[in-house]
């Protein structure tokens, strides 16, 4: 198990600086212009950045000078800074994962990468998997002393995380978190869409971008992942005063539908 446990930014569109912790199961609620969006965007371009993909992602988003907020009080670059842990990596041992993007298109795109780890809380610095300043990078391999620079065709304008040889777990893992992370936007539900009909169970926890397989991972994550679905329930609850439960009638040939069941109402109400 690993999860993410706390995210600053700053300099980044409407954040100036900002501090938030993170947990398992995290639900934005704000009015509109407050940074919902921009959270989600800084999250797809660490997405994209782990696919070695950033310089496009920042292009899609306008380039640098849209990122980069320009409001009062907002520091000259862009700052992020990502805390998790994993089961062997937990409270005075959250990795730290911080990067920095200057917003002047005329420097170096990376000011600075760093991913580290305390195994000592009394140590005085911590032990650093990546540590890359402007174009010089450094990163730890086993068996060398000290960091060891890439040998390879290095792409400066992509994160090191990306690209360093895949030989420790826990940063791996991280870089693996964040490569698989999807993105929904808003489902079809138009008569005859995927989720107006039954769809047949599969063994997945993940829905695909238009709602294929929602019930089957939501039928899954009941089954596997109790203590999640109930928080998603709870989540439901709050959106939707006098919700109840959701259940998955078997409506024929392996297939199920989804039924809502509402406080005042008889019986479920059904997607179709």
């Amino acid at each position: 198990m690993q999860s993410f446990t706390k995210l600053r930014v700053s300099g980044y569109k409407s954040f100036v600086d900002v501090e938030m912790p993170l947990r398992p199961l995290a639900v934005m609620i704000g009015p509109n212009g407050s940074g919902k969006t921009s959270l989600l965007e800084l999250l797809w371009l660490f997405n994209q950045a782990m696919q070695e993909d950033l310089a496009k992602a920042i292009e899609q988003q306008g380039g640098m000078n849209s990122i980069a907020s320009r409001l009062e009080g907002a520091p000259s670059r862009m700052e992020f800074e990502l805390s998790y842990y994993t089961e062997k990596c937990k409270g005075e041992d959250e990795m730290i994962y911080r990067v920095h993007l200057n917003a002047n298109l005329r420097e170096h795109p990376i000011r600075l990468e760093q991913l580290e780890k305390r195994f000592n809380p009394q140590a005085s610095t911590p032990y650093r998997y990546i540590d890359a300043q402007n174009e010089s990078v450094r990163y730890a391999e086993p068996g060398e002393s000290g960091f060891v620079a890439p040998t390879w065709s290095y792409h400066n304008s992509e994160l090191a995380l990306a690209q360093i040889p895949r030989i420790y777990e826990e940063p791996e893992r991280l870089r693996s978190a964040l490569a698989q992370a999807q993105f929904y936007s808003f489902l079809d539900v138009q008569p005859r869409s995927v989720v107006r009909l039954p769809q047949s169970l599969t063994p997945t926890i993940r829905p695909g971008p238009n709602g294929e397989n929602l019930f089957s991972a939501l039928y899954n994550l009941r089954a596997s992942y109790e203590g999640q679905y109930r928080s998603l329930e709870d989540v439901l609850r709050i959106g939707f005063p006098g919700f109840r439960r959701l259940e998955f009638p078997v409506v024929g040939s392996g297939q199920v539908t989804l039924g809502w069941y509402q406080e005042g109402v008889e019986g479920p109400l059904y997607t179709q």
